[in-house]
C-alpha cells in the first residue's frame, strides 16, 4: 500500500522507534525531512555489514539540496554488538523485501523516488533499477555483481546454492580482527549472506539479457576498488543499453583516487570525501 506524506513519516518513525538499545545508536534508521512532501526522495542503501551511518553524511547534503532522504537500516544490521551472528542468516529474499518497502515508503514522500546505494546497496539499487518502473533513477555505487579474482561462473554458482556453503566467518581484516572498522559496521560478514548478495546481482545480470530496465534512469559510479570486478558491471551496463535503457557512468580514475571499496563512510580512514561527494551531487542533480 502506497502512503501519503503523513503516513510514510508515521511509519518511519514507527520503524526508528522499534530500533532499541541493540542497535548501535550511529547504525540506526536515519530520516531528513523538509516537513513536506518534495520534488524528490533518495532512498540511500548502505554496505554489507555497515549500516545508516555510512550515509549519514551524503544524506544531509541532499536534504540540504532540498530533498527528503530516507536511509533504512537494513536487515540484520546495525547491531551493537559487533560480533553478533545475526547476520549470518541474512537473505536475499529479506534485502529485496526490505528495498521494496523502503522505496513504497519514499513514495509517500515525494513525487519522484531516486535510489542509491553502495556494495550491497548497489546491487539492490540495480534490482530497483531493472523491476521498479516507479524509480526515477537508480545510482549504483560500486555494486556488488562479481568479486575481484573469482571467474564470474564461479560467482553464479556460489549465488545459485548458498545453503550448500559451509557458513564461515570471514574478516574483513584479519590482521586487525575485531577491531577493524568502526563501531557502526561488523568486522567480518558471513559466506552465506555474501552469496545471497551475489544471488540478487546474478538475477539483474539474467534479466538485464532479456528485459529493458523499468527505471526511468540509471547512474553506475565506480572507482579504483579492489575488490570487486567492475568488467561484470561493465557487461550489465552493456546489456541495459542494448535494451534502450538510459544509462550514464562515471570513473573515478587517476593517482588521486585511493585503492578504496567503501568511498562514502567518513570514517574511513581513507576516505576522500572532498573528491568523491561533490561529483557525485552534480551527477544526481544533472539526472533531472
Amino acid at each position: 500500500m502506497i502512503l501519503d506524506y503523513a503516513g510514510a513519516v508515521k511509519r518511519i518513525q514507527e520503524i526508528q522507534a522499534a530500533e532499541g538499545a541493540e542497535i548501535h545508536p550511529r547504525a540506526r534508521s536515519q530520516f531528513f525531512t523538509r516537513g513536506k512532501k518534495t520534488a524528490r526522495a533518495m532512498v540511500l542503501l548502505h554496505g554489507l555489514t555497515n549500516s545508516p551511518a555510512q550515509f549519514a553524511a551524503f544524506g544531509n547534503l541532499l536534504f540540504e539540496k532540498g530533498h527528503n532522504v530516507w536511509i533504512p537500516r537494513l536487515p540484520r544490521h546495525g547491531y551493537a554488538d559487533r560480533m553478533t551472528r545475526a547476520h549470518a542468516h541474512l537473505t536475499a529474499a529479506e534485502l529485496i523485501d526490505a528495498l521494496n518497502h523502503a522505496l513504497d515508503l519514499a513514495r509517500g514522500l515525494a513525487d519522484r523516488v531516486s535510489v542509491a546505494g553502495l556494495s550491497m546497496g548497489g546491487t539492490l539499487a540495480a534490482y530497483a533499477a531493472q523491476v521498479r518502473g516507479d524509480v526515477d533513477l537508480a545510482m549504483l555505487i560500486n555494486p556488488g555483481f562479481a568479486l575481484n579474482g573469482l571467474a564470474y561462473a564461479l560467482t553464479r554458482w556460489l549465488a545459485r546454492q548458498p545453503a550448500r556453503l559451509p557458513n564461515a566467518f570471514v574478516w574483513w581484516n584479519f590482521a586487525a580482527r575485531e577491531k577493524f572498522g568502526p563501531p557502526h559496521a561488523y568486522p567480518g560478514f558471513y559466506l552465506r549472506e555474501l552469496a545471497h548478495v551475489l544471488a540478487i546481482g546474478a538475477e539483474v545480470y539474467a534479466r538485464a539479457a532479456r528485459e529493458k530496465p523499468a527505471a526511468r534512469a540509471i547512474l553506475v559510479v565506480t572507482s579504483r576498488d579492489p575488490g570487486l570486478d567492475h568488467a561484470i558491471t561493465a557487461r550489465v551496463v552493456e546489456r541495459w543499453r542494448a535494451r534502450g535503457a538510459r544509462v550514464a557512468e562515471h570513473f573515478f580514475r587517476g593517482a588521486d583516487v585511493p585503492l578504496l571499496h567503501d568511498i562514502m563512510d567518513p570514517a574511513h580512514s581513507q576516505a576522500r570525501l572532498d573528491l568523491f561527494y561533490p561529483v557525485m551531487m552534480d551527477l544526481i542533480q544533472r539526472s533531472e
